[in-house]
This record gives structure tokens, sequence and C-alpha cells, in this order.
């Protein structure tokens, strides 16, 4: 009887240790699942993960860093990524990453008067300088003139100041707004990879009642 026991539990052990197929004859990884995966219940991840789980071309699942998830954003030609703050009041601590930079509203504390400023600032270090070039076109309404105007403006960013808010420009009065043609150069900026050009485009509206509203595109 003893003898049976140890040959029950080799048997097991070798069973764990070889290559498991779900759906499938003949597993070529651990686990082999030929079909869909779901997960019933999962914790909610508070803090930003070290690494995530993706997919190759094959469907074998690695970890990738999350950091280069962020980088290769540069390159992604799969379409536009668009992006949306919006409030009634100022709250700094509001902000929105898209792409490789980081959004944010700011003004005067009172919410229904006072100028809008929508500033922004790099999430990675740059390791170089990088250039953004805008070109706004306002337009004013309500009590303001109904003319709309042009405006110019270059930020740099570098290695010593990337995590710093720099503002892009200031909404004045109600029923005003902007729209704003960003288009930036990394140049030899170790974020650069294969393009050394990103472009956004930012529709910015603050209307009568304080509603402030921030939409960025990047493509």
């Amino acid at each position: 009887m003893k003898k049976n026991y140890v040959i029950i539990i080799l048997l097991g052990l070798t069973k764990i240790s070889a290559q498991v197929g779900i759906n499938i004859e003949s597993p070529t990884n651990t686990l082999d699942v030929n079909g869909d995966v779901r997960i019933r219940s999962l914790a909610e991840q508070t803090t930003s993960p070290t690494y995530v789980l993706v997919p190759d071309d094959n469907g074998v699942v690695n970890k990738v860093s999350a950091d280069n998830l962020n980088s290769g954003i540069v390159t992604d030609d799969s379409g536009s990524s668009i992006k949306k703050i919006q409030t009634l009041n100022y709250d700094t601590t509001k902000t929105v990453i898209n792409g490789l930079f980081e959004f944010r509203i700011s003004g005067t504390a009172n919410a229904t008067t006072g100028n809008m400023s929508y500033d922004i600032r790099m999430t990675k270090d740059p390791g170089s300088n990088v250039i953004l070039t805008a070109a706004t076109v306002n337009r004013w309404g309500g009590t303001g003139s109904t003319t709309p105007g042009a405006e110019n403006k270059t930020i740099s960013f570098t290695s010593s100041n990337y995590s710093n808010w720099q503002t892009l420009n200031t909404v004045t009065g109600n029923l005003n707004g902007h729209n704003v043609m960003l288009s930036v150069n990394l140049g030899s900026s170790t974020l650069a990879e294969d393009s050394p050009y990103i472009f956004y485009n930012l529709i910015v509206q603050r209307v009568d009642g304080g509603l402030k509203s921030l939409i960025i595109n990047r493509y």
C-alpha cells in the first residue's frame, strides 16, 4: 500500500510540472489556452504599476515595463488619443495625462469670474531639450469682442525643468475659447525613438457660470 501511495504522489507531481493545455491537445507553454480568458474578480490597483502583462503576435503573455509603454506612444500611428478635463472650480490637483505630457486648468479662486489658464508639463525626463510650439486662435464672445485673434508661443522643457508646470495660454472673460495647434519637437531626446515630432490639438473653453473645459487630442 505504501508503494502505491508513492506512485500516486509522483504521478501527481509530474502532472503539475508539465505543460497544461486548455482546449488544445499539444500545449507549447506552461499554460496554453486556446480561447478567451475571463477573470471574474480583480483587486483595484491603487498605485502606478511597475509592469503590465501584454500578449505578443502569437498570444504569448509577457511582462513589460510600464515606462516602456509611455515612451512608445511617440511612434503610435494607430489613431488619436483624446483626454478631457471639465470643472466648475479651479482644482490644480485634477490633471490628465495624454502621451508624454500632463495637463491641468489653473486660475483664480473664484469659480465664476477671473481668468482660466491651461498648463502643461512632461511626465518623463526627456534627456535633452524639447521644444513645444503653440499656435493659438483666440475667440472672444459675450461682452467682449467677437473678432478672433492669434498668438504664437514657444515652451522649452529640459532635464532640469520637465516636471515644472508651464502655462500655455490664458482665457479671459465668459464665452471665450482657444483652439491650440501644438507641435512638439523631441529632437535628440531619449524619448524620440523613430519620430522626433508629436502633435496635439487643444480645445479650451470658458463659459458663463464658470464652467471650464480642456480637451486634448493627440494625433
